[in-house]
């Protein structure tokens, strides 16, 4: 029975279309930017003198060769200071966002909550002196951005999307072939419905592990990060522009570079895996396979939409728990394991919120199987 619904995927030529055109674009996304070789030298820099700015560092940058990229990590190791140990959440962060909604007290009270536990890891990393490593010097934003706000994002899209596809196509197929009926005569012949829900489900993961290997082994061919792996993430050269204010990067648990990209991926199966869950969904309730394909696109787009309307209309608790959807999630990947600033109603918002909506769609997906168990197909 898997065997058949794997075939019909393996011959459904608009998913392999849109795969490759997913490779050209990710390949797109990697070498269409301005060369990467001051971020390579930087990080053989690192990789020889190490990341943490403290004690000889100097020393170790002596013995390296010279060169203008080189003279700038010199100043930079001479100027460093920390920021973590001084750094007061209470009036960089808390004050800034509940002003925004002072008048929603609720707002405000989770607001508090949230910012009153970021102090605690704001003073373990001055106690671990994140702020002082290097991580990619000058080019940090620029070259995270590159990584997580871009290429990161696109993957998960791009898997969403295929994700989504594959859903509705599978689940609808004896529809568009004319054997529902045929199917559907017999209890056990009504069970392949979970059989292609299945089959859906670790076609969008093996797609999500395919685009991931191909793209980001090409990426990290052209951006050498063999002296950045170990940085921690939170670095002070690392900043985040939130509405007006530009803050620092401050994570939820101590990430180095390479435990947050590790991170990010494996979160990312539990949101390709919503979407693929919810196109199911909408596969089995809907009648019409194109209005179901329709949805997959038009109900994520109305979630943004009712919560970009509560935000225009101020309803700040309202919004913030809105936040919590995936669609909201996907656009906020960039700041994941993050404080999250006016992203995120809680810590751990990215987390909470997906398995939260996993929990949902499974529920969902039960209730929408027995109901095509009993249904009459017309």
């Amino acid at each position: 029975m898997y065997r058949n619904e794997i075939r019909k995927l393996t011959r459904f030529m608009p998913m392999w279309i849109f795969l490759a055109l997913c490779l050209v674009l990710n390949i797109i996304i990697t070498f269409n930017s301005p060369g990467p070789e001051y971020f390579n030298e930087i990080s053989l820099i690192a990789k020889a003198a190490g990341q943490k700015m403290n004690g000889d560092y100097a020393g170790r940058l002596d013995a390296l060769p010279s060169s203008d990229i080189k003279a700038d990590v010199e100043y930079i190791a001479e100027h460093i200071r920390p920021i973590y140990g001084t750094y007061d959440v209470e009036s960089e962060l808390t004050g800034y966002y509940t002003n925004i909604v002072s008048k929603s007290p609720k707002a405000v009270s989770m607001l508090e909550k949230k910012y009153a536990a970021v102090q605690g890891q704001v003073d373990h990393l001055a106690v671990i002196e994140a702020d002082m490593d290097l991580y990619a010097g000058p080019v940090t934003d620029q070259s995270y951005k590159k990584l997580f706000y871009t290429l990161m994002k696109a993957l998960s899209a791009e898997t969403c999307i295929i994700g989504m596809l594959l859903s509705v196509y599978l689940v609808s197929y004896e529809k568009m072939a004319g054997t529902e009926q045929f199917f559907s005569s017999t209890r056990i012949g009504r069970k392949i419905c979970i059989c292609k829900i299945i089959t859906a489900l670790m076609s969008t993961i093996a797609v999500y592990v395919i685009l991931n290997t191909v793209s980001l082994g090409i990426y990290f061919l052209h951006w050498d990060y063999s002296g950045i792996w170990d940085a921690n993430i939170s670095s002070q050269f690392h900043t985040v522009t939130d509405l007006t204010l530009t803050k620092p990067f401050i994570t939820v648990a101590d990430f180095s570079v390479k435990g947050y990209l590790m991170a990010a991926v494996a979160l990312g199966f539990v949101l390709v895996a919503t979407a693929s869950l919810c196109a199911s969904i909408i596969g089995i309730l809907v009648k019409n396979n194109y209005v179901a394909g329709l949805l997959t696109l038009l109900i994520p787009a109305l979630g943004l939409f009712v919560t970009t309307v509560m935000g225009d209309l101020k309803m700040w608790p309202a919004y913030l728990y809105s936040l919590l959807q995936p669609v909201c999630i996907w656009l906020a990947e960039p700041v994941w394991f993050t404080e999250g600033g006016f992203n995120a109603p809680c810590l751990w918002f990215e987390v909470k919120g997906l398995l939260l909506s996993l929990a949902l769609f499974l529920i969902a997906l039960y209730g929408s199987v027995q109901l095509y168990y009993r249904k009459d197909v017309a």
